[in-house]
């Protein structure tokens, strides 16, 4: 998808260093604990091409209730319907654009199974920077976890499938309603420049990952707080671990530490991050309620049935597990 690029969050968005975002530690990849991962420069489109599905609202937006959201947002119900391998899922679209010229909007996903819109007060501090700053703001709440393509899963004889990649078409697909719909309003009444923009903690990180590599997400600047962290799921869960990385060595890109050091740690899954993984990517062994396993053996049905889950960012074409 070739658009023009719009340049106006690429001088003017970031995280004030007194919000400490990062101190909600992320639940899956000890090794992006803390980080924070700046795209500095503008990411506009990726090469993804997969299809994405469509958003209808229902019921009457309403003030939106709970600490979740930024005060003064707008809620309204909706369904995601139309991803392909992936069940319709229900979710609370929510939003505050400003009055007046609006630099961009920023739409954030929060992190785990994204069933909060946010998870800590300091989430919305820092969404609430963002309206300071005359950005317009989006947050997302699924009904129940967008990464599982079906929940529950389907009876026998239907295939469970399970795959990260297809269920990431929700995400997708709600960055393409606000890139198609709300986005352009505000480049038509006053600012051809605006930005738009996603911001992620943790698995959210890896819904706007996701999205740019596999589904064409149009978008000029993207912030990702400790994530992705799906990157590359079967690395994660293999034994023996992979071997170990620095995190945000000297030089590296986008990696600004809040002048704290680099650390080095395997890319393993923590404990309780296995048991999420296995549950979205239907793996029984994970879906326990005894105490969660920190790995899997590498070769096990485990690993061989989520291993095509995605490692970014390689091919476009759907994989099946």
């Amino acid at each position: 998808m070739s658009l023009p690029h719009h340049s106006g969050l690429e001088h003017s968005i970031s995280l004030r260093p007194t919000i400490a975002i990062a101190i909600r530690v992320s639940f899956i990849c000890l090794p992006v604990v803390l980080v924070f991962c700046l795209v500095s420069a503008p990411v506009h489109a990726s090469s993804g091409s997969l299809s994405t599905g469509s958003v209808q609202f229902v019921g009457t937006p309403g003030p939106c209730m709970g600490g979740q959201w930024v005060p003064g947002s707008t809620c309204v119900s909706a369904n995601l319907t139309g991803c392909a391998n992936a069940q319709d899922l229900g979710f609370i679209y929510g939003s505050l654009i400003p009055s007046g010229v609006v630099n961009g909007i920023v739409v954030y996903f929060d992190g785990g199974d994204g069933t909060s819109a946010s998870g800590e007060a300091t989430e919305v501090e820092m969404l609430q920077y963002y309206v300071a700053q005359n950005y317009g703001v989006v947050q997302v709440q699924w009904s129940a976890a967008w990464q599982a393509t079906y929940n529950p899963w389907p009876p026998a004889p239907t295939p469970n499938v399970s795959n990260v990649q297809a269920a990431a078409c929700r995400p997708a697909t709600v960055l393409d309603y606000v890139y198609k719909n709300v986005y352009p309003t505000i480049t038509v009444n006053g600012n051809s420049l605006a930005g738009m923009c996603a911001q992620g903690f943790s698995a959210g990180s890896a819904a706007i990952a996701y999205s740019l590599a596999y589904y064409g997400a149009v978008l000029d600047n993207v912030e990702l707080i400790s994530g992705p962290v799906m990157s590359d799921i079967k690395q994660g869960c293999q034994i023996p671990a992979a071997p170990s990385i620095t995190v945000c060595p000297a030089g590296q890109l986008g990696c600004q530490l809040g002048g704290g050091p680099s650390w080095t740690l395997p890319p393993t899954y923590v404990p309780n991050g296995s048991e999420y993984v296995g549950a979205w990517t239907n793996d029984l062994a994970h879906q326990a309620t005894a105490p969660p396993q920190p790995r899997m053996p590498t070769g096990s049905r485990k690993v061989s049935s989520i291993k095509a889950q995605v490692q970014l960012p390689h091919s476009t074409t759907p994989t099946q597990a």
